[in-house]
Order: C-alpha cells, then structure tokens, then sequence
C-alpha cells in the first residue's frame, strides 16, 4: 500500500528559529496522582500538555476548563494554571516546554491570544499529537545532544500545529 502526502497550503504563522525545548515529561495516572497540584506560573516557558486518559479540571488564569483524553492545554509564558484530575480516574499525559517562541503580535513564548481557547480536541488529530509529543519526550529521555536540532525542529512542528488546531477552533 501507498500513501502520498497532501501537500495543503496551510495559512499558519511561521515559529521562529530560535526555539528551544526545556523540558519533556509523560506521567502515568499513578505518578500524576502521587504529586502535589499547586497554583502556579512559569516566567521562562510555554508549556504544553496533551491528555492521554483520564479527565479532570484544570485552572488558567482563573478560569475553570473540564478537559480529558484527546485534549491540548496550552499554558503561555506567565499563565496561572493548576490541573486537577478526577480522583478515580487521573490523568495521563505528556507535557514540554519551550522557549524562543516570538510571533508576531504576541508576547514572547505565547502561542494565542488572551481570548482565544486554552483547551483544544484534537478530534481526528489525536495520533499526530500524540506522535510528536511521544517523539520530543523520547528523545529529551533518550539524551542524545547530537538530535538538539531535531528535537527542536519537533517542537516548532507541534506548535504550528497546535496553531492551525487553535485557528479551527475559534
């Protein structure tokens, strides 16, 4: 069997050359559970999670947002946020960080507006989310710093697509 790739036009502002992956994480439901949940903020980073399984609560900047498997949180640089999963069910999810994001019309390491949605439903993207998040948690695990540029050119891939999924869900 063959496949080709649709090449689409796709209208999405280009992420500059300079970002740069912090950090890479995956929780199971046990180790999501075992952690203390506070309030918080970080001044250096975008961090973004998808939600492999389970459902809950998360807070940004104040606002209550029901997510579960399938969905995208976006935190922004200096974005208050807490999740809160349900106690019998957890979550599970993959979650990096980086910085050197600049788009145009936005503070540096912001992705959206401040009205545009922090949560989004990958719907019938979930297995492409789930490959490039899988893929930069893999090789920040891995640890191999000759994949640097790789592992970056990753992350700007998932952010653009994580814009085009923001656009669509306006």
């Amino acid at each position: 069997m063959q496949d080709f790739f649709d090449r689409r036009n796709y209208a999405v502002k280009k992420v500059n050359q300079k970002v740069r992956v912090v950090y890479a994480s995956f929780l199971t439901r046990e180790e999501f559970m075992q952690l203390r949940r506070v309030y918080h903020s970080h001044d250096d980073a975008l961090e973004l999670m998808l939600i492999l399984g389970g459902s809950g609560l998360v807070i940004i900047d104040g606002v209550p947002c029901n997510v579960s498997a399938g969905d995208i949180i976006i935190y922004n640089r200096n974005s208050y946020h807490q999740e809160n999963a349900d106690l019998d069910m957890g979550f599970s999810l993959y979650a990096v960080a980086a910085t050197g994001i600049r788009l145009p019309g936005l503070p540096d390491d912001h992705i959206c507006g401040k009205d545009a949605p922090k949560v989004l439903h990958t719907e019938n993207d979930f297995e492409k989310f789930r490959m490039l998040f899988s893929r930069i948690f893999n090789l920040v695990r891995i640890g191999d710093y000759r994949q640097t540029e790789l592992l970056d050119n990753y992350m700007k891939v998932l952010i653009e697509e994580v814009i085009l999924k923001c656009n669509e869900q306006k």
